[in-house]
């Protein structure tokens, strides 16, 4: 779009904001558009080699899903054995099975 002039000045700006940090893409204040990572999460997402950028590139419907998924952990433990399958799996390219 840029190279044949189509790009607005609100598109450039945006595609310029995540090129340099594609975390912003999801940290957007809009939580109709975006899904919020949690820190932890998003922490581990990006300690992991290919797993942060294979996680957001899942649709977000799916993202939503895995997000929800670690929230509902009662406790700290196992929310943190959901984190690290989730991670593990996106570095991967592969999807938890949840049933």
């Amino acid at each position: 779009m840029i190279a044949i002039g189509l790009m607005n000045e609100n598109g450039l700006e945006a595609y310029l904001e995540t090129k340099n940090d594609p975390s912003r893409i999801i940290r957007k204040e809009d939580t109709h558009s975006f899904i919020e990572i949690p820190n932890d999460l998003n922490k581990e997402l990006h300690n992991t080699r290919d797993a942060f950028r294979n996680f957001i590139a899942l649709p977000k419907s799916y993202r939503k899903m895995c997000i929800s998924w670690i929230n509902a952990a009662k406790k700290t433990d196992t929310r943190q054995r959901r984190i690290k399958e989730v991670v593990c799996k996106a570095a991967n390219g592969e999807k938890i099975g949840l049933k």
